[in-house]
């Protein structure tokens, strides 16, 4: 359950991180001092728009300042790199987790993915990428992988090849997918 008590802690916290201090921190958040304090002392409810406009300013999330999740921080996936990443953490974190390709189309998807809960040691995610990028990243990593695990290669070749795959794919970024904020505010801006 949300309450204010939690809002309030996760606002000092925030702010106290930043090291700002109150007036500081409300700079441009259209909200009086007064206001803001009576949020932090759990005095006064904080409006939905407010903490909208506190989330956005600080690259934080609405799920972290209500006390839903612990982690306050959103990652933008910003390029190819950062997605890559993603997947590789993902499988690397779950134990007989194999991230693969998905035999099977998924009709208007950019990446979808499956979790086969037959498996009895860990999962299978499977995706479908139109996107040729990831689709070809992902199955170099699956090959050098299996190199590896076949000691044809060693781990330092490894490492070279996949600092070396992570350095060119930093270098595309994601296309851009719609309803995303840029598109948003190019639309905006047409006036009425």
């Amino acid at each position: 359950m949300i309450d204010e008590a939690t809002i309030s802690q996760r606002l000092k916290e925030l702010r106290s991180k930043l090291h700002l201090k109150q007036d500081e921190f409300i700079k441009g958040l259209n909200i009086s001092r007064v206001s803001y304090s009576g949020y932090e002392q759990a005095k006064t409810s904080i409006p939905l728009r407010v903490l909208v406009s506190i989330a956005q300013k600080y690259s934080t999330s609405l799920d972290w300042l209500c006390g839903l999740k612990n982690n306050p921080q959103i990652r933008d996936l910003l390029n190819y790199r950062d997605l890559f990443e993603m997947l590789i953490k993902i499988q690397t974190s779950l134990p007989n987790t194999y991230i693969g390709e998905d035999q099977q189309p998924h009709a208007n998807s950019t990446l979808t993915s499956s979790v086969n809960e037959d498996a009895v040691d860990g999962c299978v995610v499977t995706y479908n990428l139109v996107d040729g990028v990831m689709s070809r990243a992902i199955k170099e990593y699956q090959e050098m992988i299996a190199l590896r695990n076949s000691n044809t290669i060693t781990d330092d070749i490894f490492r070279l090849w996949l600092a070396g795959k992570l350095t060119e794919l930093e270098k595309i970024p994601l296309p851009k997918t719609a309803g995303s904020n840029d598109e948003q505010n190019t639309s905006d801006e047409g006036g009425d």
